[in-house]
């Protein structure tokens, strides 16, 4: 019963740790993080999918959000090279999507938007 009552507190105790894992460099406390903002991108009606954010291996976060003041009917996806119609994740005015990756994210629009992306990068040393 002690022994089990030891390893609940160790599990307890070292959970903290497990969550700031993705948060930390080697050798330091937390890491560093910095905020890049980006131009506002401006989709065509029906165009191919363009690119928002390129691949970024430095990337802890995307933030994109369709720009407020356009029309209330103006819609958008956002995903990857396939958004299209009807693929990727549906936005409309003001919505926004936060996304952990690395890889490029695209957009696509089949009213014409304009989107604003984001993101949160560790700096290289």
């Amino acid at each position: 019963m002690r022994l089990r009552l030891i390893l609940l507190i160790a599990l307890l105790l070292a959970a903290p740790g497990v969550a700031r894992a993705t948060q930390m460099a080697i050798g330091t406390a937390v890491a560093p993080q910095i905020m890049v903002s980006h131009a506002d991108v401006s989709l065509t009606a029906n165009a191919s999918a363009v690119t928002l954010l390129p691949t970024n291996l430095d990337r802890v976060e995307a933030l994109c959000r369709m720009v407020p003041g356009q029309t209330s009917t103006n819609v958008l996806r956002i995903g990857d090279s396939t958004s299209a119609a009807s693929t990727g994740y549906p936005m409309t005015v003001g919505d926004a999507i936060t996304m952990y990756e690395t890889a490029p994210v695209y957009g696509y629009s089949t009213t014409g938007a304009t989107v604003n992306c984001s993101e949160t990068v560790r700096p290289r040393s």
